[in-house]
């Protein structure tokens, strides 16, 4: 039986207006024929379609079964005419382009080819870079178990031939001593001379059960932004999964926000808000809370866009913890925390949906 995983959710371009409409997708983990994975499509009411099926060999390369991250770009701004979707897929160790329209895919790398670059281990986030600042056009994959003594990396890949070089290798203490074994990756983006930085979810250290949120420049060094069990930096996370990261227009990034498996009231799970400056924390909202609306449990995969969080829960059977868990997509208003049910997968209605382990958006 497959695992349940988790996955990345990452960013809207810096250069696409705040206010412009986008579509929302889930990557599904389970769906598909014989179960290797799809894309869904949630339209504005919370009806799901599938857009693409990875066991489908006619709209592309086949999933090996274990997709683990999808994210955005712009159309064509990565040499990627029409596959704006990116999708990562754990057992066959690649990344994916994915035509939102059609559901057409393209294999853009593939980890286990030494004559695209570094090999990848164990793939697990991913996110793009626009071109117009300091990490230039490319897309850049976390792997956990890559780099000097598995203890990961971030690959930059060339969109438009796959090749790949290691940016950030986590077991290279000349790189900088924070972090191991990156999970989950965003981009700080900025158009007023401040540079690019990549923001990964990691363990503090190798072997350590503590994470933290590094930030990674354009040479791939690492500085510590927030340490999730300092109290000094404010609310502890105690199980973080993801991190998503807004930049507006002009490139001032918003809040950094971080799901929080087992945070908040009776450990129901919580959005925290980090700050990118500083790395201080806030519970923005809080799934225990019945007064910031519907109760539920196990916040994972989060994307952030200019007004909102667009949040997929794992949530248990009442009373049985260790039961099927129903995935629900959630937006949270981050200035309330106010949140409203978008799309149930309990509910067979709205479509199709079995395992989502991320979500994306894109205009």
């Amino acid at each position: 039986m497959k695992s349940l995983v988790v996955a990345i959710c990452l960013l809207m371009s810096a250069t696409l207006p705040a206010a412009h409409a986008q579509s929302t997708f889930l990557l599904d983990s389970h769906l598909g024929t014989n179960q290797a994975g799809a894309l869904l499509k949630v339209d504005g009411s919370g009806n799901r379609t599938i857009v693409s099926d990875f066991g489908n060999a006619a709209q592309g390369p086949v999933s090996g079964g274990n997709l683990f991250a999808v994210g955005s770009v712009p159309d064509g701004l990565l040499g990627l005419t029409g596959y704006t979707v990116v999708a990562v897929d754990m057992s066959s160790r690649a990344l994916y382009g994915v035509n939102p329209t059609t559901g057409a895919r393209t294999l853009i790398t593939d980890f286990n080819n030494p004559g695209q670059g570094p090999l990848g281990l164990q793939p697990v986030a991913v996110v793009g870079s626009n071109g117009l600042l300091g990490l230039g056009t490319a897309l850049y994959v976390a792997d956990k178990s890559a780099g000097t003594n598995n203890n990961g990396a971030i690959f930059k890949v060339n969109p438009a031939t796959g090749q790949r070089t290691v940016l950030s290798d986590f077991g290279n203490q000349a790189q900088g001593t924070a972090g191991a074994n990156p999970t989950s990756i965003t981009l700080h983006a900025s158009l007023l001379g401040v540079p690019d930085k990549i923001i990964v979810l990691a363990n503090t250290s190798s072997g350590a059960r503590t994470s933290a949120i590094i930030s990674v420049d354009a040479n791939g060094n690492r500085t510590l932004l927030s340490d999730l069990g300092n109290t000094s930096q404010g609310t502890v996370a105690n199980s973080p999964v993801q991190v998503s990261l807004y930049s507006g227009l002009l490139g001032s990034p918003g809040p950094l926000y971080l799901t929080d498996a087992r945070g908040g009231t009776n450990s129901k799970g919580s959005v925290l808000s980090v700050s990118p400056q500083n790395g201080n924390r806030t519970v923005t909202t809080d799934y225990g809370n019945a007064a910031q609306g519907p109760t539920s449990a196990g916040p994972t995969a989060i994307w952030a866009n200019a007004q909102n969080a667009l949040v997929v829960n794992l949530e248990p059977p009442p009373n049985n913890p260790f039961g099927p868990r129903v995935a629900k997509l959630f937006t949270v208003t981050p200035s309330s925390g106010q949140r409203s049910l978008t799309s149930d997968c309990g509910n067979p209605s709205q479509g199709p949906c079995a395992s989502p382990v991320g979500v994306t958006q894109v205009p």
